[in-house]
Parts: structure tokens; C-alpha cells; sequence
């Protein structure tokens, strides 16, 4: 939580993440995430949960025409098991805004009962070609990966942007920690074999 907290603060810092119309992690849980945002960075992350929560959390009404600037979810496309359960938290990205997204994502989704993801509480999983789908349906242009983090940027527009601002930031110097790893589609970074990096088709 906290490398991820560091990495949304760099973006933001990058000018990847405007805060203007606002951010929200959907399906936040406990909420430390934003804890850590509020009180390590200054920034706040609105937080969104169905099945806990108390005043200060958002609630569906207070959601329900609303759009930020900045949607994620951690760690929960793993337990939804319908297309409109995606499509909703996909919708409360604004138009020119950006999906963060932690989940895991395999080239292949593997056959063996003893998958260590194969767990009672998962019950959807994700392959890079389902993600692309997914991708390209919901009209993203471009995305980036953040390795220790285990998160993905997806941008709906200013592809060009991105991918030069990443470029000159993972070019300057003391900037180990924060390395990201950009492409024109989905960034299909876990492969089986040998982990290519592809930036571009």
C-alpha cells in the first residue's frame, strides 16, 4: 500500500493524475490506501466500499452521477463475477480520465488445482488478451505499469503526453524506485516468456 501511495503521488507530481474533478478507490476496504495518500502526501482519495465503511466513505447516492478524474481498485476485479459489475466501476471514469488498476493479469490463465491464485474468494480471472478487450471496449488509448506497485495506468486520451512525460521521468536521475513501463494498449508486462517489455505496435 504504501509503494502503491508513493506511485499515485509521483504520477500526480508528474502531472499524469490532475486531482480536478477528484479521485475515488472503488471497492476500498479498510481505506488505508487513501489514509496513507491523506497523511504521508496530502492528497486526498475519496473512498467508496458496498460492504464497509462509515461517514466519511461515499455512499451510492453521492456517486451516482458522479465522475473523477482518477477511478482504482485494488484487488477487486478478482471477485466480481459479472461483465456490468466492471462496467460500473469503469464507469466513473471521467472522459479524459484515468483507471487505476491492481489485479492479477497471466498470459494464460493456468489449468492446475494448485494455483496459488486459485483461491475460494476469486472467482474471475484475468488474461492479457481479456484485458485488452476490456481495454479497448472501454475506449482507453494507452497505459503504463509500475512493477513493485503491481499497478496499471490506463489513459483515455493524451497518449502522446504520457508516453514522453515517462520517458523523461524514468531517464532522470534518482528516480530508481519510480521506473514505469509504457505502451500504446494494454501493458501486457507478465508474460510466461522472458517478460518482453513491448512499447509500441
Amino acid at each position: 500500500l504504501h509503494t502503491q501511495a508513493a506511485v499515485i503521488a509521483d504520477l500526480n507530481g508528474l502531472g499524469l493524475l490532475p486531482v480536478e474533478p477528484g479521485w475515488i478507490d472503488f471497492g476500498c476496504g479498510d481505506g488505508k490506501l487513501s489514509d496513507i495518500l491523506s497523511r504521508e502526501y496530502g492528497l486526498k482519495l475519496q473512498k467508496f466500499d458496498r460492504y464497509e465503511g462509515n461517514a466519511e466513505y461515499l455512499t451510492d447516492s453521492d456517486i451516482s452521477r458522479a465522475r473523477f478524474n482518477f477511478v482504482v481498485t485494488t484487488s477487486v476485479f478478482e471477485h466480481l463475477r459479472r461483465r456490468e459489475s466492471l462496467d460500473e466501476i469503469e464507469s466513473f471514469v471521467a472522459r479524459d480520465g484515468v483507471m487505476g488498476l491492481h489485479t492479477l493479469v497471466a498470459e494464460e490463465v493456468p489449468s492446475s488445482p494448485e494455483w496459488f491464485y486459485l483461491l475460494p474468494v476469486h472467482c474471475a480471472f484475468y488474461t492479457n488478451k481479456s484485458m485488452q478487450l476490456l481495454f479497448e471496449q472501454w475506449g482507453y488509448t494507452a497505459s503504463i505499469y509500475h512493477v513493485d506497485s503491481r499497478l496499471w495506468f490506463w489513459f483515455k486520451s493524451g497518449a502522446e503526453k504520457v508516453e514522453k512525460t515517462i520517458a523523461e521521468a524514468n531517464a532522470a536521475a534518482g528516480r530508481e524506485k519510480f521506473q514505469y513501463h509504457f505502451k500504446y494498449g494494454f501493458m501486457d508486462y507478465w508474460k510466461l516468456e522472458s517478460n518482453k517489455i513491448i512499447t509500441r505496435k
